[in-house]
């Protein structure tokens, strides 16, 4: 069973499962049956549209521009070439991309790595969406680094995920473990009510909500980027990668049988990043109105602090390798188990 919601009746659906049938595809992931039917990839003049997936929050921003070119074919009585769910979560997510529903899906990168496994190699990576959106915001504006979280309190959500391994990841190659008391939380909205207790403490929370959090709140200050921490961390050494948080992935049926219509993906998805970084104000409604984010204000501030990327090929393998090996250190479940092989990622 399926709840779905189609934005003025064009190409672009955002769909909620009901949690039986998320049981379900739960269950078979990988072999559940599909929900619906991919494209053979033949979207040039005739043909098939190619079915986009995506989840709301950051990882769904970059494809805004394309959705919105696609509506205003739609508007023109045109053919869209690509057809868009936009999903609620990954749970939701996940099971459906893992049955083949979709050509094309945008999830998050320790995920990709156990679709992978777990499909038997059927998707496979085409480039980087997103990179890190956690963000340390504390009323105490003079933190500049890491160090100056020694002696403090620090409330996060994602313990045993991967927020989480990030941080402890980026804290043990600082050398402050053992310096930095680390409160998790269930929902980065307890984080700044324990924050509001605790104005010595630094909350670390995901974009949008530092954003929203931010403009709520003027004596909230933002301390740390996280992502630009990692490459500090990481500077010089390729096997640390970059702190991926999205990557778009392809059924590896599409990139074996039609990488022509893979490769113009590949460039509209580009423009649209660039289309959207370039003035994220022509893109705010849109992703408010395909519920990707809830606040068209917002949106506007908080895409430029999204890291919203197009990152493809060899720089794709390098970026994307080096993290899955930091959470593979940290936690091996939580890219499946084991590091993917080659064939994980799609050069071109």
């Amino acid at each position: 069973m399926e709840g779905t919601f189609i934005m003025k009746a064009r190409r672009i659906i955002v769909s909620t499962l009901v949690t039986l049938a998320l049981g379900c595809c739960v269950v078979g992931l990988g072999a559940c049956a599909s929900g619906g039917t991919p494209s053979n990839g033949a979207n040039g003049e005739g043909g098939a549209p190619l079915t986009v997936a995506a989840m709301k929050g950051p990882t769904a921003i970059g494809m805004a521009h394309l959705m919105q070119e696609q509506d205003a074919l739609a508007d023109d009585g045109k053919k869209p070439a690509y057809e868009f769910t936009v999903a609620a979560t990954a749970d939701e997510l996940v099971p459906r991309v893992a049955a083949g529903e979709f050509d094309i899906a945008c999830v998050p990168a320790n995920l990709a790595a156990k679709l992978y496994k777990q499909t038997n190699g059927g998707i496979r990576v085409i480039g980087i969406n997103t990179l890190g959106v956690l963000y340390g915001i504390s009323y105490d504006g003079g933190i500049q680094n890491l160090d100056g979280l020694a002696g403090r309190t620090v409330y996060l959500t994602g313990k045993g995920s991967v927020p989480g391994y990030t941080v402890e990841y980026l804290l043990d190659k600082a050398g402050l473990s053992d310096r930095v008391t680390l409160e998790y939380v269930s929902e980065p909205s307890e984080a700044l009510a324990r924050l509001n207790a605790d104005r010595t403490a630094v909350a670390i929370v995901p974009e949008p909500f530092a954003t929203a959090s931010l403009a709520k709140d003027t004596e909230l200050a933002r301390v740390l980027d996280m992502t630009a921490l990692w490459d500090e961390s990481s500077a010089g050494k390729e096997e640390h990668g970059r702190f991926v948080t999205g990557v778009t992935v392809a059924r590896s049926e599409l990139i074996d049988n039609d990488p022509e219509s893979l490769a113009r993906f590949m460039d509209a998805w580009d423009a649209s990043v660039q289309a959207g970084l370039a003035n994220p104000s022509s893109i705010a409604q849109t992703l408010v109105d395909f519920g990707i984010l809830g606040n068209v204000s917002i949106a506007d501030a908080a895409v430029p602090r999204c890291n919203i990327v197009c990152i493809l090929h060899e720089q794709m393998k390098g970026d994307l390798s080096g993290y899955l090996q930091a959470l593979y250190e940290a936690e091996p479940s939580s890219i499946g188990g084991e590091l993917p092989d080659d064939g994980f990622y799609y050069i071109g």
